[in-house]
């Protein structure tokens, strides 16, 4: 079973509700994709329109969504590994069609 993007876009929608511990859980329409994952960024709302007091706590880690089965991945945004797979992904937009 593959995962289509507006899965994805829920299941990070739910995971903002977790992640974000002041301010609105918001998820950008437009994120990230390769192969076996999608990302988009989870913050509070208000950090997204430029309010620092919302900004994610240090550590938060950034989330994935596994294309084959939906499962979240966590991973630190400093990470050797982070960074190589997010020079490999192409821009997406979760809300378009």
């Amino acid at each position: 079973m593959t995962i289509d993007k507006e899965t994805a876009y829920a299941i990070f929608r739910d995971e903002a509700h977790t992640l974000v511990k002041r301010g609105t859980p918001h998820v950008k329409e437009e994120g990230l994709e390769n192969e076996e994952f999608f990302f988009a960024p989870i913050a509070a709302r208000e950090a997204f329109n430029g309010d620092d007091r919302f900004l994610n706590d240090p550590g938060t880690p950034v989330t994935l969504v596994k294309k084959d089965d939906g499962k979240i991945v966590h991973m630190l945004p400093q990470s050797r590994k982070w960074m190589d797979l997010r020079k490999k992904m192409k821009p997406v937009n979760y809300l378009a069609d």
